[in-house]
């Protein structure tokens, strides 16, 4: 129980303290009378972290998106929660190299059925899935993959492959 002078000690102790840790502080008179003062930090942390923890796409854009480096270093994130995003980002991205090296025998030939062959004979039925049109565009796997989750109607079997091939 820490006692606190004034309004001001008390905005100083809310500032100094993680937002993703403390809800709050809970004041009581010398009547015991009690007032809860709220941490606005604490609900926007508490709300991204339960965003990521419950939606896989939220996850994984997050990951992967052009500002994720920005996002895992927002002190909002419980470790926890940063490390899963962080890690989920480099499984991602290994296997997207890992497509790309597959891929990259395919990407000089100049007849349309051997690619066709060469693609059929892909494994992993994600990368199999998009092989023509990564070719087409000249993509990376990495910016086809990032290209599919900001999309608006990504599929919910997208997401479940590439959380599979990930490892997630």
């Amino acid at each position: 129980c820490n006692e606190t002078p004034d309004a001001e000690a008390l905005l100083s102790m809310m500032a100094n303290v993680p937002a993703c840790e403390t809800e709050g502080f809970v004041l009581v008179d010398a009547s015991y009378n009690r007032v809860k003062v709220k941490n606005p930090g604490f609900f926007v942390a508490s709300s991204a972290q339960q965003l990521l923890d419950r939606s896989p796409r939220t996850a994984l854009t997050a990951a992967l998106s052009e500002s994720s480096d920005d996002i895992l270093a927002s002190p909002m994130l419980t470790p926890r929660i940063r490390d899963a995003v962080s890690d989920l980002r480099s499984r991602v991205l290994r296997w997207c190299q890992a497509s790309d090296d597959a891929l990259r025998p395919c990407m000089s030939m100049p007849d349309r059925r051997e690619i066709a062959r060469f693609i059929a004979n892909i494994k992993c039925e994600l990368l199999r899935s998009g092989a023509f049109y990564i070719i087409d565009h000249k993509l990376t796997v990495a910016a086809w993959v990032r290209q599919r989750i900001t999309a608006p109607c990504v599929s919910k079997r997208f997401m479940n492959l590439l959380l599979k091939v990930a490892g997630g």
